[in-house]
């Protein structure tokens, strides 16, 4: 797993390999066995399936430890939230050379999100322990009728 995230990466741009899903789900990783998660017209639409509790959808961040411990980032994207039974959770995770989470940085939609495309905007510095980094898109207990659209995603080294 981690051999994959050494690259350097760009560093002065988005971070988030094909982030308007032009090729499809080309550089992610995903559970939801295709029920869940849809890439159309540059927009990511999460719509609920009620036999599947939990699904997840992930993106390695290409970059050397060296530009990711202690650094600061600023992920943004839009949403538009029509219908949330559960909660949907887009992050950064980041994780030591041990593999083991150190956090997350989040934004979360729930049943009291309902708005039309409004931006999102998360600042965070990544721990001096940071070796690794991945973007998540994760549901939980969505039923069928849910709806959250995302466009834009942007994670930019500050």
């Amino acid at each position: 797993m981690a051999a994959g995230l050494m690259h350097a990466g760009n560093e002065k741009g988005n971070l988030i390999q094909n982030h308007n899903f032009r090729d499809g789900f080309q550089s992610y990783f995903r559970n939801d066995k295709g029920q869940m998660f849809f890439a159309e017209q540059d927009i990511l639409q999460i719509k609920g399936v009620s036999e599947i509790e939990n699904a997840k959808l992930s993106n390695k961040i290409k970059l050397k430890p060296e530009a990711l411990s202690g650094k600061k980032f600023l992920l943004s994207f839009d949403a538009k939230a029509e219908k949330l039974s559960g909660n949907v959770m887009i992050a950064i995770r980041e994780w030591g050379k041990d593999g083991k989470t150190i956090a997350y940085h989040t934004v979360q939609f729930n049943k009291w999100s309902k708005h039309d495309w409004k931006t999102f905007k998360k600042e965070f510095t990544l721990s001096a322990n940071a070796e690794f980094a991945g973007m998540y898109i994760m549901t939980s207990y969505l039923k069928s009728g849910d709806s959250l659209q995302v466009r834009n995603l942007s994670l930019i080294r500050e």
